[in-house]
């Protein structure tokens, strides 16, 4: 009886543990399935409730970030620029190579800094200083304890990255992102 007992309850957990594979399989093909426009679509709702703007404010707000984050992802991924999907390993590039490499994200990093310079000024016609603070620089909305942004390292903090050792570097990125080398 014992033996019963026992196999039935073996039997059991592994039923169990499939169904909760399965689940979380399930759960991680959604995340990937998420593409950059769902993202920023999430993002633009989470906003709208935090600054609990007001129906007219709702849609307006909810274009100019769509297409505020669709600026700043085409600045930092530019069409025809292959290697930004890739991962780089910088010590075997050459120093012509690597000067490349540094140029572009210099660049890159330059045209989204113009970007949000630009897209600042719409924002502060349809929001409050502090509330286009907590688009531009998302770790003031979400209470980080840190000081950098959950990013860990040092620099970062700026919306795609930013850059330093460990808060971002090459290969762009997008508000909250980080990456490094």
């Amino acid at each position: 009886m014992k033996l019963k007992t026992f196999f039935a309850f073996v039997a059991l957990a592994l039923v169990a543990v499939s169904v909760s594979a399965q689940d979380n399989q399930q759960r991680g093909n959604r995340r990937q399935r998420m593409n950059t426009t769902e993202m920023y679509n999430r993002q633009a709702e989470r906003l709208v409730k935090q600054f609990k703007l007001e129906d007219d404010k709702k849609d307006v707000f909810t274009v100019l970030y769509l297409d505020y984050q669709a600026a700043r992802h085409n600045a930092a991924h530019p069409k025809g620029e292959e290697e930004q999907n890739q991962r780089v390993d910088v010590k075997k590039l050459t120093d012509e190579e690597a000067k490349t490499l540094v140029d572009k994200q210099f660049a890159r990093t330059e045209a989204q800094l113009a970007i949000d310079k630009e897209y600042y000024q719409k924002f502060l016609e349809i929001l409050t200083p502090v509330q286009a603070a907590q688009v531009f620089v998302p770790s003031l909305s979400r209470g980080n304890s840190d000081g950098n942004g959950g990013r860990g390292g040092f620099g970062g903090g700026f919306p795609g990255g930013g850059g330093g050792f460990g808060g971002g570097g090459f290969g762009g990125g997008f508000p909250g992102g980080g990456g490094g080398f």
